[in-house]
């Protein structure tokens, strides 16, 4: 595949938008005819671009329309860029489990930190759990610099309740030398609980660990952990960034990419052919309902995976 640097493809203005808020129509839930009745309304240029996001072992494939004109097309998003990463934003959860596959595997620890009623917060004050989170690190950088040890690599998830229960919380994935024993004795706010990422866990990277961190949207929909309460997420600098390519040549026919939405069945197998070195584990197509146009999103990995 030939990568193309996104800033490189100054051909068509509109390519850097939000996909999610886009394309919002579930698989045949609108009909071919009327999507194709959009596409011939809309005159401007476009094409679809293929872009590839390797977090660890984990491969995303995204193909989705690029377009040339003074405006966006109806119905397109443009992308929102926040200071604080909110994890009530499902772009927001994808950053935070693509950086979770690419820097944590076999053996690092997770740790989940909850609050005794003496030292709960007031409600969403999202602020207090941020210090103490603050103070808790210190600790931990302070007993690794005693030890003569690295100072730990770091994600966290704050939570303030709404998520099946009320009591703020804290999840963190470290690497770290530090015993779990000290690490949950350093803690004074109520229980710490350890527990090292393990080989059973691993499907996709750590994914499932990740998205559970994360309470993903699309995952726990429909489970009694509905995303009510805020959570934000963080992590230490330095971590290695997924790695993204673009490439406008993969899938050239529009029929055949807009054909996906009504014909999901086939992802799988257009797919593994187009990337016979990756395997297929699922996949979606969404469309946009002003203007018809169509997102796909395949989530594959390596045929022979590297052990985690």
């Amino acid at each position: 595949m030939v990568a193309v640097n996104p800033r490189q493809m100054t051909l068509f203005n509109y390519k850097d938008y939000d996909l999610v808020s886009s394309f919002t129509a579930e698989a045949q839930q609108l009909p071919s005819q009327f999507l194709e009745e959009l596409r011939r309304d809309f005159k401007s240029p476009y094409t679809y671009v293929t872009r590839m996001t390797k977090s660890g072992p984990v491969v995303e494939v995204e193909v989705y329309p690029v377009f040339r004109g003074k405006d966006a097309p109806k119905g397109i998003v443009a992308k929102e860029y926040k200071a604080q990463k909110k994890l009530n934003d499902l772009n927001s959860q994808r950053e935070f489990v693509r950086y979770f596959n690419t820097n944590f595997g076999l053996g690092d620890l997770v740790v989940h930190l909850t609050y005794d009623d003496a030292h709960l917060p007031e409600s969403k004050n999202i602020e207090r759990l941020k210090k103490d989170w603050d103070n808790f690190l210190k600790a931990l950088k302070r007993w690794s610099r005693k030890k003569g040890i690295p100072m730990p690599v770091y994600m966290y998830v704050l939570g303030v309740g709404g998520y099946g229960e009320k009591r703020h919380h804290i999840h963190a994935v470290f690497k770290t030398a530090l015993d779990r024993d000290l690490i949950e004795s350093l803690w004074k706010k109520g229980t710490a609980k350890t527990e090292r990422l393990q080989r059973q866990q691993a499907t996709l990277g750590f994914t499932g660990k990740a998205e559970y961190l994360a309470k993903h949207i699309e995952r726990y929909k429909k489970t009694k952990f509905r995303l009510k309460g805020e959570r934000i997420w963080g992590k230490s600098n330095g971590l290695k960034k997924p790695t993204v390519s673009m490439n406008r040549t993969k899938f050239k026919s529009k029929k055949k990419v807009e054909a996906l939405y009504a014909n999901q069945g086939d992802l799988k197998e257009i797919f593994e052919k187009a990337y016979p070195n990756l395997e297929y584990k699922e996949g979606t197509a969404k469309a946009n309902e002003h203007n018809g146009f169509v997102y796909v999103r395949v989530v594959m990995e390596p045929r022979a995976v590297r052990r985690i």
